[in-house]
């Protein structure tokens, strides 16, 4: 069964850079402290760790080991081992094998960052999600950096 992309709606990556929620940025204040160790070209960029957030009135809330299916909304927060310059980030989250099908790409991004330390999305369906196996695909600079899966039941 494949889902209308119009029924799913994937909202836009948030970057936080210099205080400004924008898309793919730094830390959660905004402040990158002035250091650029590790910005260089030849360090490879990675993912320190991903969560996923509970929605909160639009906002991230506390972190969530599975998903119900009520949750229509929430959000993912991926820390990166250090701030990257010219950031390529792809973030596609699939039905891995749900009440509503098996290998199904859901939905998929695609952003850019002049500096980031950090990725965070929001996911959100305007109805319960199917109950099963999902997986979420992180690229970072076109190489598949990370894939995290999630239950929802």
């Amino acid at each position: 069964m494949r889902h209308n992309p119009a029924s799913i709606l994937f909202v836009a990556l948030s970057l936080l850079v210099g205080g400004c929620k924008v898309s793919i940025g730094s830390d959660a204040t905004g402040d990158t402290g002035g250091n650029t160790a590790g910005t260089t070209d030849s360090a490879a960029v990675a993912i320190d760790s991903v969560e996923f957030l509970r929605d909160n009135g639009g906002q991230p809330g506390e972190p969530i080991t599975t998903l119900s299916p009520s949750d229509q909304k929430f959000h993912i927060l991926a820390k990166l081992n250090h701030i990257e310059r010219n950031l390529k980030v792809r973030l596609v989250w699939n039905a891995v094998d749900t009440t509503a099908g098996k290998n199904i790409e859901i939905a998929a991004a695609d952003f850019e960052g002049l500096a980031a330390n950090q990725v965070t999305g929001e996911f959100s369906l305007p109805r319960d999600w199917p109950v099963g196996a999902y997986r979420l695909d992180i690229f970072l600079n076109g190489v598949l950096t990370k894939t995290v899966p999630m239950m929802v039941q």
